[in-house]
């Protein structure tokens, strides 16, 4: 009797959430996953799911049904694969793969590559030691999240990602040089995220990087700002807190699109700071570390 009242209680609870959020499903406990044909009878229209961390190898069938899902979040599983049917989501904007490190990446994205409306991928802490070539065939690709793996490069293949605006590389042991001769031939690439990756110096072919507009260098070993520093034109924002940054070549004052630059954890004296504060008084320079 008190497994039946706790089972009709589960089922209740998952329901409800659904009904109070018509326009998410969200699966807590890997128990409820019995439910979830029900659920989803009831919620076609559903327009978010979520199914992290359940520690499950596959994606029920029933999903298939949910036509009008936006955004999938299935993080923190032991997927092997993606199901085809997958590429029968036209509407599908998101989808957060991370922590998936048994999940056949490159089939996945191909089974991926027919969502056409598909703008963003999470695929952080999966073991990656290299980003398959196949994420290439996602034309429609805006935001993608690769941080947390074993990546030193990426493939030549990114640059066919056209309209790829943001990429996140942090906690990777990246090779700055070699990425960067793939990453000038992304033109729409505005925010590039680089904490964590052990970075000792800036090279001095930042001209591959004159369209990024954000840049993010927490947590480094970046000692010293070459003057090619000055080669990034179109550059609004800038982080190097968490470094330990003792000079800053004075080409920096020629950013005229500078809006504001983070030093937290600098080694730079007082008439340095008040010289770069003298000469870019439109750039707002923050001396603290930025939680």
């Amino acid at each position: 009797m008190k497994r039946k009242v706790f089972l009709l209680f589960i089922l209740f609870g998952i329901i409800i959430y659904s009904q109070n959020n018509p326009d998410t499903i969200k699966i807590t406990e890997k128990q409820e996953l019995s439910y979830l044909s029900k659920v989803i009878k009831n919620n076609l229209n559903t327009k978010t799911l979520e199914l992290c961390c359940l520690s499950i190898n596959e994606i029920p069938e029933d999903i298939r049904n949910l036509k009008h899902l936006r955004s999938i979040n299935i993080c923190c599983n032991k997927l092997l694969s993606l199901p085809d049917f997958f590429s029968e989501f036209s509407s599908l904007e998101k989808i957060n793969l991370g922590d998936n490190c048994y999940l056949n990446f490159p089939n996945s994205f191909v089974t991926l590559s027919k969502c056409n409306n598909l703008i963003e991928i999470q695929l952080y802490q999966n073991e990656l030691s290299e980003l398959p070539k196949e994420i290439s065939l996602i034309t429609s690709l805006q935001i993608l999240n690769v941080s947390g793996n074993i990546l030193k490069n990426i493939p030549h293949e990114l640059r066919r990602l056209k309209c790829l605006k943001e990429l996140n590389l942090s906690r990777n042991p990246v090779d700055l040089n070699s990425m960067l001769s793939i990453i000038k031939h992304v033109p729409s690439l505005k925010k590039l995220y680089l904490n964590d990756c052990g970075i000792n110096e800036l090279p001095n072919n930042l001209e591959d990087l004159k369209n990024i507009q954000e840049l993010i260098l927490t947590n480094n070993k970046i000692k010293n700002i070459p003057e090619s520093i000055s080669m990034l034109v179109n550059l609004k924002y800038l982080v190097l807190a968490g470094n330990q940054v003792e000079k800053i070549h004075h080409s920096i004052t020629n950013l005229n699109n500078l809006k504001v630059l983070i030093l937290g954890g600098h080694k730079i004296n007082k008439e340095e700071l008040d010289f770069l504060k003298l000469n870019m008084p439109n750039c707002s320079i923050i001396e603290h570390n930025i939680d």
